[in-house]
């Protein structure tokens, strides 16, 4: 048995602290314990959910998996040329241009 003299003064300012009163008062003492439990389950519940979900989203990163328009490396993969491009933007000009000129035409007559 060691000696009362002889005791480590650090132990003794520790046990007077009390840590549990001031851990209570955060909201962490012992009896939170099966409150705090719960929260991690749902959080895990709902990480696996918002991962389960990601995976099959069409923005997923796994290319040919999922069936993306982004390839795995971020590139944006596209059927259609800059020709064919430039061929949509002069059809839908000109039909816009005709739907204007078709409404300015009615206009007249009525």
């Amino acid at each position: 048995m060691v000696r009362k003299g002889f005791r480590n003064q650090n132990l003794d300012y520790l046990k007077s602290l009390n840590y549990d009163k001031y851990l209570r008062k955060l909201g962490l003492g012992k009896e939170d314990h099966y409150f705090w439990k719960q929260v991690g389950k749902s959080l895990l519940c709902t990480y696996v959910l918002f991962g389960a979900a990601w995976l099959y989203n069409k923005t997923s990163p796994l290319g040919k998996m999922v069936g993306t328009m982004i390839g795995p490396k971020g590139i944006i993969r596209t059927n259609n040329d800059s020709v064919n491009y430039q061929k949509q933007l002069q059809d839908q000009k000109f039909e816009h241009e005709a739907m204007r000129m078709w409404i300015r035409m009615r206009n007249e007559v009525i």
